[in-house]
């Protein structure tokens, strides 16, 4: 009989463990996560509770608890391993960057009789510590757990800001990573000045290690009236609780509910440390928060607004980087064609000068030949009478008047050719020999030449050069450069010109060499009209112009250099034919 009664036992409690296990394994999993700053044991202590309750008020579901540290906190929300999340407000902010994060409840903290604003920073030092103000803990060694802790560092960090200091203000921080009492530690044996903890950190430490709390001072006192830890900084939200964008709305709505029933003084909420939960507070202090301190998720470095900016206004960025490359070219090209308009205007106006003293000339010289002749003719009349009458046979008085006939033909001729330049007519052509021309032209002006005791030395090393050309003309290039050479020499007190003339192929070069004082000028001022450098002697500076007109006008060339040494080298090359 009681081997057929623990038979029927045995047999009822395998099938009520089927029909459990069988009901667990319907039930839909879920998996809540929880920041655990303080250590994953903590984490477990604080939150069991209330997983507890939602799996008894909740029987579809299985909930878990899902302990994160900070560094795999993200990769479990971008994984999607977990729809909620029990946060502390700092890590909310950060979270919010890889994921949409809502807050549904705000836990009720016990301080102060009752409130959601509870987070704070809390500075502490040795009682008998020097520093005794914020600005006493510049430069000093701080402990803290991260650089990213909220109820801790950050916290503090504006609170430094706000009162303008400087980056290096916690030049010498000291960040000793999870728990916070490893960066109470620090300033308990010394290897800090000070420590930064959150709220009622410290309160809590030496009650559970029985260290008198006097030992201790607060910097930078900032508590209200009725809270029982001491606050170095403003005070921010609770804790919360909240849900991730991919997790069940309707699901989220009956945790929400039970979070809200949760009594004062029951378990969960006095393992949570709290008074229960209340409707989320706004997150415009945390925001701010961050946005000052330059690190909130949101915020855009300064190559990302600029780059924004640039996209969203690129008609207009384009329009002043266009105006700005456009406008400078355009006042290059605005200079250059202004200085290319003067130079052109300069030009103008010095060949509209040029112009006009040649049109003035040209009625001189017209008046002039006209007014010359008259004498002229009357001096050939005295001198052929002279020669006719012959009284006394005085062969003197003969040469003299013969040589003034040569010399007033001369001039005749002179004279008929400028009425030829005048009249704008072609050369009179005529072929003779060019070295006799040259050795005559030499003799015309011995007299010249014995004045200036100057030495002429003449070379012709090719004889009887038959040329074709006006011969008056170039005879009158002849005595200009000639002359030009022997007022120089003069001038520099030098005895002496040279004179070569040779023919190459069917071009004769005359080549006149002084040793006088050189040209001041380069060679195309030289060659201009009414250019003259003999100040004194009433030129009007024609001679090199008229003699460029000549020697141009039978295809030859005159070029006019210095010699390295001393004098001037001016160089005459004619074609022989044409």
């Amino acid at each position: 009989m009681k081997k057929i009664i623990a038979t029927i036992v045995v047999t009822f409690f395998c099938q009520f463990y089927s029909i459990l296990s069988h009901a667990a394994e319907n039930k839909q999993e879920i998996k809540i996560g929880a920041f655990s700053d303080h250590g994953f044991n903590e984490s477990q202590n604080r939150w069991t509770a209330i997983i507890n309750l939602l799996n008894l008020r909740l029987p579809d579901y299985h909930f878990s608890l899902y302990s994160i540290k900070q560094n795999k906190m993200r990769q479990a929300i971008v994984d999607k391993e977990i729809p909620f999340v029990f946060i502390n407000p700092g890590e909310s902010i950060r979270v919010g960057k890889i994921n949409t994060l809502s807050w549904l409840a705000t836990l009720i903290s016990p301080l102060s009789e009752g409130t959601t604003q509870s987070i704070a920073s809390a500075v502490w030092v040795h009682n008998d510590s020097p520093f005794h103000s914020m600005n006493d803990l510049y430069k000093q060694k701080i402990a803290s757990v991260s650089h990213f802790a909220f109820g801790g560092y950050l916290a503090y960090a504006r609170e430094v800001k706000d009162y303008d200091y400087d980056s290096e203000y916690f030049q010498n921080v000291i960040f000793t990573g999870y728990p916070h009492k490893d960066a109470i530690s620090q300033l308990i044996n010394n290897k800090a000045d000070a420590v930064i903890i959150p709220t009622c950190f410290m309160e809590e430490y030496t009650k559970l290690n029985n260290i008198d709390i006097n030992e201790f001072r607060l910097i930078n006192d900032k508590t209200p009236p009725n809270f029982q830890c001491k606050v170095s900084s403003r005070l921010y939200p609770n804790w919360s609780f909240a849900m991730l964008d991919h997790a069940d709305r309707v699901l989220a709505k009956k945790i929400v509910s039970i979070l809200f029933s949760i009594e004062p003084q029951s378990l969960e909420a006095k393992s949570a440390k709290s008074l229960g939960w209340s409707v989320p507070e706004a997150q415009i202090e945390l925001d701010s928060l961050f946005y000052d301190l330059g690190m909130h998720p949101q915020a855009q470095t300064l190559s990302e607004t600029i780059t924004n900016h640039v996209l969203k206004y690129q008609n207009i960025a384009w329009t002043i980087f266009l105006l700005f490359l456009v406008l400078p070219s355009y006042h290059i090209y605005l200079t250059i064609k202004f200085r290319n308009t003067q130079n052109q205007k300069q030009k103008l106006q010095h060949t509209l000068q040029l112009s006009q003293k040649r049109a003035l000339i040209g009625k001189l010289g017209g008046n002039l030949a006209h007014e010359m002749n008259q004498p002229l003719g009357a001096m050939r009349l005295y001198a052929e009478s002279g020669i006719a009458i012959k009284e006394n046979d005085n062969e003197f008085y003969e040469g003299i008047l013969s040589k003034i006939l040569v010399q007033l033909e001369r001039t005749e001729n002179v004279i008929n050719r400028y009425r030829t330049m005048l009249k704008l007519a072609p050369p009179d052509r005529t072929t003779f020999i060019f070295d006799d021309l040259l050795l005559s032209t030499i003799e015309m002006i011995d007299w010249y030449v014995l004045k200036k005791n100057i030495n002429i030395n003449v070379k012709i090393h090719t004889k009887s050069i038959v040329f074709s050309g006006d011969k008056t003309a170039i005879q009158q290039v002849l005595i200009n450069i000639i002359t030009n050479a022997i007022d120089a020499t003069y001038q520099e007190k030098g005895n002496e010109i040279n004179i070569s003339l040779e023919k190459s192929d069917d071009t004769m070069i005359l080549v006149i060499h002084d040793t006088g004082t050189g040209f001041t000028k380069n060679e195309s001022t030289l060659f201009e009209p009414f250019h003259t450098s003999k100040k004194d002697d009433g030129g009007l500076g024609l001679g090199l112009s008229i003699c460029q007109d000549i020697i141009s006008t039978h295809k030859g060339t005159i070029r006019l250099k210095n010699d390295t040494s001393k004098g001037a080298i001016v160089t005459i090359t004619l074609p022989l034919i044409g």
